[in-house]
C-alpha cells in the first residue's frame, strides 16, 4: 500500500559499456641549424568506449487453472511492471595534442595528429512474453494511486555513446607544417525487443495519470559525434633562403552521429475489460518507436602562416562536417482479441485506445568553421580555406498497423467520457 510499492516487477537490465580513456599529449622540441633536413611527427589516440550488454527476455505465464490478482494503493505503484532494458554504450575518450616545435633546419617538416575514440554501441532490449497462444494469462489488476498504471510492458534499447572529442593546438617553426584532428564517431542505439502479450481479465485504475495498459518497444537514440578542433600557427625558419616556400596545412573532421535503434514488433491479444477513472489515464497504449539519430560533431580549423620570407607561402585550412545518424524504424503492431475487449475511460485527456508506430528523427549535421590567414612577407602570398558541411540523417519510417485478423473479426468496445478523449 506504500508509494512505489508495485504488485509485480520483473526486470532484466544489461550493464553499460565503459568510457574510453582520455589522452593528453604535450610536446616541446627544438633543433639547431647543423642539419639541413628535420622531421617531426606526433599522434594521440583516445580510447574507444565499450559496448553495452543486452537486456534478457522476460516471461510471465501461468498454468491452466492459475489466476493472478494484484492490487496497489500508493502513488507510482504499478500493478505489474515488466521491462527488458539494453544498456548504453560507453563514450569514446577525448584526445588532446599540444605541441611547440622549433626547427632551424633549412628544410623541415612538422606533423601533428589527434584522433578521438569511437563510442561503444548500445545493446538491444530483450523479448517480453505475457501468456502464450495456447494459454492466455488470467489476471485481475487494480490500482488506486496517482501515476499507478495497471500493466506496463516495455523493451527499451540503450542509447549510443558519444564519440570522443579531438583537439590539436600547435606552434611550429618549419618550412612545412600540418595539424590534423578527427573526432570519434557516435555509437549506434540499441533496438527495442518484441512484445507478445496474450492475457485476459480485468484491469482497473483509479488515480490520475494512471493508464490501464502500456505496451512499448523503444529503440535507443544514436550517440553524438565527437567534435574536432585544429589550431596551428606555422613560421618559416630563420635559416631559410629567399628561394624557399612555406606551407601550413590544417584539417579537421568531426565524428559521425550514431544511428537510432529500431522499435520492435508488438503483438497484443488482450481480452476482458480495461477501465480508468481519472484524467490523463489512457485505457490502452501500444507504441513501437524508433530512436532518433545522433547529431554530427562540430568541426573548426584555424591555420595561419606568419613571419615567413622567401619565394612563396600558402596556408590551407580544410574542415569537413560530420553527418547526423539515421533515425530508427518503428516496428509493426498487431492488435487482436481472442474473446473480445472492452475499454472505458472516464477522465479528461484520457484516450481509449492508442496504437502508434513511429520512426525516429534523423540527427542534425554538424556545424563547420574554417579559417586561413597569411601574414608572411613573400613574393607570392596565397591562402585557402574550405569548409564542407554534412547532411542531416534520414528519418526512420513507421511500421505497419493491423487491428483484428483477416480470418477472424475483432469484438471491440471503446467508451470515453471526458474532454479531449478520443476512443481510438
Amino acid at each position: 500500500s506504500g508509494a512505489g510499492s508495485s504488485g509485480l516487477v520483473a526486470q532484466s537490465i544489461g550493464g553499460g559499456g565503459g568510457v574510453g580513456g582520455d589522452v593528453t599529449s604535450t610536446l616541446n622540441s627544438s633543433t639547431d641549424d647543423n642539419s639541413s633536413n628535420q622531421g617531426f611527427i606526433t599522434m594521440s589516440l583516445g580510447g574507444d568506449g565499450g559496448s553495452g550488454q543486452s537486456g534478457g527476455d522476460v516471461t510471465w505465464t501461468s498454468g491452466n487453472s492459475q489466476r493472478f490478482a494484484l492490487a496497489t494503493e500508493g502513488i507510482h505503484a504499478y500493478g505489474a511492471l515488466l521491462q527488458s532494458i539494453g544498456a548504453g554504450g560507453g563514450a569514446g575518450g577525448s584526445s588532446t595534442q599540444n605541441a611547440d616545435i622549433t626547427s632551424e633546419s633549412t628544410y623541415s617538416f612538422g606533423s601533428i595528429s589527434s584522433i578521438g575514440g569511437s563510442a561503444g554501441h548500445a545493446a538491444d532490449g530483450g523479448t517480453i512474453r505475457i501468456g502464450t497462444a495456447a494459454n492466455q494469462l488470467r489476471t485481475q489488476i487494480e490500482t488506486q494511486g496517482t501515476g499507478s498504471a495497471g500493466l506496463v510492458a516495455q523493451s527499451i534499447g540503450g542509447g549510443g555513446g558519444a564519440g570522443g572529442g579531438s583537439a590539436t593546438e600547435t606552434s611550429i617553426t618549419s618550412a612545412y607544417g600540418d595539424a590534423l584532428s578527427f573526432g570519434g564517431s557516435g555509437g549506434g542505439g540499441g533496438s527495442g525487443g518484441s512484445l507478445e502479450v496474450r492475457a485476459r481479465g480485468t484491469i482497473t485504475t483509479a488515480g490520475f495519470q494512471a493508464p490501464g495498459v502500456v505496451l512499448q518497444s523503444i529503440g535507443g537514440g544514436g550517440g553524438l559525434g565527437g567534435s574536432s578542433i585544429s589550431t596551428s600557427a606555422t613560421s618559416l625558419p630563420k635559416s631559410s633562403d629567399d628561394e624557399s616556400t612555406s606551407l601550413s596545412f590544417g584539417s579537421s573532421k568531426a565524428g559521425q552521429g550514431g544511428g537510432g535503434g529500431d522499435g520492435g514488433i508488438i503483438i497484443s491479444s488482450l481480452s476482458g475489460t480495461v477501465i480508468t477513472r481519472r484524467a490523463g489515464s489512457d485505457g490502452l497504449l501500444v507504441q513501437s518507436i524508433g530512436g532518433g539519430g545522433g547529431s554530427g560533431g562540430t568541426t573548426k580549423t584555424t591555420t595561419s602562416l606568419q613571419e615567413g620570407s622567401g619565394w612563396g607561402s600558402l596556408p590551407v585550412s580544410l574542415s569537413f562536417g560530420a553527418g547526423g545518424g539515421n533515425g530508427g524504424k518503428g516496428g509493426a503492431i498487431s492488435l487482436r482479441s481472442a474473446l473480445g475487449l472492452k475499454v472505458g475511460t472516464e477522465g479528461n485527456n484520457a484516450h481509449g485506445i492508442t496504437v502508434q508506430s513511429i520512426g525516429g528523427g534523423g540527427g542534425r549535421g554538424g556545424a563547420v568553421s574554417s579559417l586561413a590567414s597569411n601574414g608572411s612577407d613573400t613574393d607570392i602570398t596565397l591562402g585557402a580555406a574550405i569548409g564542407i558541411g554534412a547532411s542531416g540523417g534520414g528519418g526512420g519510417r513507421g511500421g505497419d498497423l493491423s487491428i483484428g485478423d483477416d480470418d477472424r473479426s475483432l469484438s471491440l468496445t471503446v467508451q470515453t467520457r471526458g474532454i479531449n478523449s478520443p476512443a481510438l
